[in-house]
């Protein structure tokens, strides 16, 4: 059986928040969601969120694919953008943000929350 990977290594995260980053980066993964990308929003105190999980799709279909395979598994509180560029998937504590490469690149929210610690998550077939 295949190791589990910390996707989270070094980060002090309660275990049920864990585990929930942990199984959607997982289901994001199953359908080849592209570079993907936590953000921890807790120092920011913003109120929005304790994270942010960024990922991309080659298309809408495949976002729409992702977004789909993953309410699956828990359904948001709310859902924004199905069948777009730009799919947000709300769980209280944790925003998915599902977007197209030419999305991802002019909204920049990895730019955007700079401040905040980010991990990237390594591709299966990463070293």
């Amino acid at each position: 059986m295949e190791d589990k990977k910390d996707y989270l290594k070094g980060w002090t995260i309660p275990g049920h928040q864990r585990e929930k980053l942990e199984r959607f980066i997982d289901l994001i993964k199953e359908k080849n969601g592209l570079e993907i990308v936590v953000v921890d929003l807790r120092p920011m105190k913003t109120g929005l969120a304790d994270f942010f999980i960024i990922a991309g799709g080659y298309t809408e279909d495949h976002l729409e694919a992702i977004a789909l395979h993953i309410e699956e598994s828990m359904e948001p509180l709310h859902e924004e953008g199905l069948r777009s560029k730009w799919v947000a998937l709300d769980y209280f504590d944790i925003i998915i943000h599902l977007m197209t490469p030419d999305y991802r690149k002019h909204y920049d929210l990895e730019g955007l929350w700079a401040g905040a610690p980010q991990k990237k998550v390594e591709s299966d077939g990463a070293e």
